[in-house]
């Protein structure tokens, strides 16, 4: 599946698809939110959840890597660098 044909499927059809089809790579916390990434077929796709999980989470899709900085931070780099 491409970017631009997951972006034109319904919220619930994207939330779906990212949880059968969707890799894992981090979590983090944005305010109330609990954002979780995934990757899919050379895309990524956010999932907003709210702490208390009473709705669906908010879908948010992209392939600029630009979006991924968020997570960085949380990448323990020390034993690359370290010989």
């Amino acid at each position: 599946m491409t970017y631009q044909q997951f972006d034109r499927l319904s919220a619930k059809e994207q939330t779906d698809l990212v949880w059968t089809h969707g890799v894992h790579l981090a979590e983090r916390q944005e305010g109330r939110f609990t954002v979780i990434l995934y990757q899919m077929d050379g895309f990524y796709i956010e999932l907003f959840h709210t702490r208390h999980g009473s709705r669906r989470p908010v879908v948010r899709s992209f392939i600029d890597t630009d979006f991924l900085e968020p997570y960085l931070i949380n990448i323990d780099v020390n034993e690359l660098l370290c010989w």
